[in-house]
């Protein structure tokens, strides 16, 4: 027979947590998780977005006038090692690739250089070469296509020095190589900071377009003519 003080200890304890305390715990978790997303939030670092410097751009009055005797430069988008192809900014310290602390490019690289190479060629061309807008589709003269290699191209840091080996080959109208030139190239910043880099960046841009202006000086006009020009028809 079971006494009574057997009964008793067999008796479930009642929770001393009452059905309110548990949705306010239910409750109170979400919002300390929210709280500490916040604060993770507030305490990361800004990212610091870095443009290539522009160069100056032609004047209108010193840009000659559109003529039947223009001859027309297209510019392929440049390659560049694929390290190089990327968000962050990144730079070479001895065999190691490093990135810049909190700081990301505002574009793609290779579209930013193409952009600078362009203007640069406006500058360094000579007449009566001019840089083809978009499309050249529609002109007087087919166009001679311009495709340049940046492979390998290094910034190293500590020297703030941007060396490149640099190749570039002009395409005639009928897909024929004109003109193959290489040659390595450096280009200096100044400073310690990101911004360092692309000075040099520029910089290289400039000197890559007084390269290419001078062999583009050297092209046949026969390279521009279109085919029925060519055969007189």
């Amino acid at each position: 027979m079971r006494t009574q003080h057997h009964q008793q200890a067999t008796k479930p304890v009642a929770s001393s947590r009452t059905p309110e305390h548990r949705r306010g715990r239910t409750i109170l978790w979400p919002l300390l998780a929210a709280a500490c997303i916040a604060g993770c939030a507030t305490n990361a670092p800004e990212q610091h977005l870095l443009a290539l410097t522009t160069p100056a751009l032609p004047n209108a009055a010193s840009v000659p006038a559109q003529s039947s005797s223009a001859r027309w430069l297209q510019v392929g988008r440049l390659e560049i090692p694929e390290y190089w192809q990327s968000h962050a900014v990144r730079y070479r310290e001895g065999n190691e690739v490093k990135t810049w602390d909190n700081t990301v490019w505002a574009e793609r690289v290779e579209v930013g250089l193409t952009r600078n190479l362009g203007i640069e060629l406006e500058h360094a061309l000579p007449a009566p070469w001019r840089l083809c807008p978009q499309r050249c589709d529609g002109r007087a003269r087919r166009p001679v296509r311009l495709l340049i290699s940046l492979s390998p191209m290094d910034y190293d840091r500590g020297t703030q020095t941007l060396s490149a080996w640099a190749q570039w080959t002009l395409i005639g109208a009928e897909g024929q190589a004109l003109h193959t030139s290489n040659q390595a190239l450096q280009s200096k910043g100044s400073g310690t900071q990101a911004a360092a880099q692309t000075d040099a960046m520029a910089g290289m841009m400039k000197a890559v377009a007084d390269l290419v202006a001078r062999d583009v000086a050297q092209v046949p006009a026969s390279a521009t003519e279109h085919l029925d020009a060519k055969h007189g028809q």
